[in-house]
């Protein structure tokens, strides 16, 4: 279902958004029989009914995710609530020069021509995968981290996706974009949680790019509710010398999968995944 608020007055946007959605009517829905998903039954999407949440969550105050987080001199902390940013709960302050950390729909806002460089870089593979398309379909909000070439980030860098129960299930669509320079390295940890019996379909994807010899470590850990369900993507592309290290952590959601995929522009890079 799309909203008024998902048109954009950038119409290379509106293009990207409008072809995945009639792209949508001709990819089929994956069952049992695809070799990729014969252990996983999607019974519980496809009988359900997922809408998106147009207005963002207000009322939460940082006390709410205190568990959830690690304390502001810990980390950058970014925060998304049922998948709209949530500035008050976020810390993005005193940041290292050049490093971009944000919400994809401010970037838009701002800078849209730096982020069409990336993501229209990165969206040409979707069209072989449903949920990737549905993504790209409602393109609206998501991390957005730019590390400059030779920057090294001196803290953790924080995001949390955090689903409220609401009386209908929601459809929760983050897109991120992460992109390391030259000689750049980060740490990123993704938090994936929610509040008591919340029922919602996550759908995200992580576009992540790495430049030559730039290095990310990258936690990410799921807790959601029993009453979720959870599908990621991860796709990493990786320059000469680029290192890729992950540890996926999941213990919640009704149940859940993660697709990472790893590309190789040049020689001698390593993306090792746990």
């Amino acid at each position: 279902h799309a909203s008024d608020t998902e048109r954009s007055t950038l119409p290379w946007l509106n293009t990207t958004r409008e072809r995945a959605r009639q792209l949508l009517g001709e990819l089929p829905i994956p069952t049992r029989k695809h070799e990729a998903w014969r252990y996983t039954s999607l019974e519980t999407i496809v009988n359900n009914t997922y809408r998106p949440q147009v207005v963002p969550v207000t009322g939460l105050d940082v006390d709410d995710i205190d568990s959830w987080v690690y304390s502001e001199k810990e980390s950058y902390r970014l925060v998304f609530a049922n998948g709209h940013s949530a500035p008050a709960l976020s810390n993005i302050q005193a940041m290292p020069d050049g490093l971009q950390l944000g919400s994809l729909r401010a970037m838009l806002a701002t800078d849209p021509e730096l982020v069409a460089r990336w993501l229209l870089n990165t969206t040409g593979g979707d069209s072989e995968d449903i949920f990737k398309t549905l993504n790209k379909a409602f393109i609206n909000d998501g991390l957005f981290l730019y590390v400059p070439q030779n920057v090294t980030v001196d803290k953790p860098i924080e995001v949390v996706y955090l689903n409220l129960g609401l009386e209908q299930a929601t459809l929760c669509q983050p897109r991120s974009l992460v992109i390391l320079g030259d000689n750049a390295s980060a740490t990123l940890v993704e938090r994936y949680t929610s509040t008591g019996k919340s029922e919602y379909l996550f759908n995200g994807v992580n576009d992540v790019q790495l430049g030559a010899h730039a290095s990310l470590q990258h936690y990410r850990l799921q807790q959601e509710s029993k009453s979720a369900v959870h599908l990621s993507h991860v796709d990493i592309s990786q320059d000469t010398g680029s290192a890729y290290h992950a540890i996926n952590i999941a213990t919640g959601a009704a149940w859940s999968r993660t697709e990472i995929a790893a590309r190789f522009t040049g020689e001698h890079a390593l993306s090792e995944v746990n």
